[in-house]
């Protein structure tokens, strides 16, 4: 169904005085003007014309005016909008969070790099939770073959052994201890 004002060729607003006008002036063009079409132009007149028919079509071209309005405004982002949402606050509080967020991510990732084992410290597998050794020196540069690596120097528990070797005091680097111990 077109819009019968736009076939009458007149605005929303006219009057039935105006609406007579454009229906005389459409059927006296379509003698000689062969893309004006006389069935569209009376069927106009005739709703447009009685009041009861034309308050329905008006209500009913209302409501598919506001129908589309809100689609067009439900899916039109509005740049506008978006840049008045990230006011300074906001933006603050994204960057506390995100900072948040990625400061725990490392300590769960990396927090046992933090921790520190001094000579004379027990030591726990952090996966048995037994028994793993004692602490005896602590050197910032220990040679492993080419390599000068910060080690822990670490009597290891009877439970406890390193495969091709029968010795009880060990050399480990301290990355190693950190990733498998834990503090009592």
């Amino acid at each position: 169904m077109s819009d019968y004002y736009s076939v009458l060729r007149l605005g929303h607003s006219a009057s039935k005085k105006e609406i007579e006008k454009a229906h005389e002036r459409l059927l006296k063009e379509a003698n000689y003007d062969s893309t004006i079409d006389r069935h569209a132009v009376e069927t106009a007149y005739r709703i447009l014309s009685d009041i009861a028919s034309k308050a329905q079509y008006d209500a009913r071209q209302t409501l598919k005016t506001k129908k589309v309005e809100s689609k067009k405004k439900k899916s039109k982002i509005n740049l506008e909008d978006i840049v008045l949402w990230f006011t300074l606050k906001r933006l603050i509080m994204i960057m506390v969070l995100s900072l948040l967020v990625t400061l725990g991510f490392y300590w769960f990732r990396f927090g046992y790099m933090l921790q520190t084992f001094q000579p004379g410290d027990a030591l726990l597998d952090r996966t048995s939770h037994k028994r793993y050794g004692r602490v005896l020196r602590v050197e910032s540069e220990h040679w492993f073959g080419n390599d000068k690596i910060a080690a822990y120097q670490v009597q290891l528990d009877a439970s406890q052994f390193i495969i091709g070797s029968n010795e009880r005091v060990v050399w480990i680097p301290q990355d190693v201890v950190k990733a498998r111990c834990v503090k009592p």
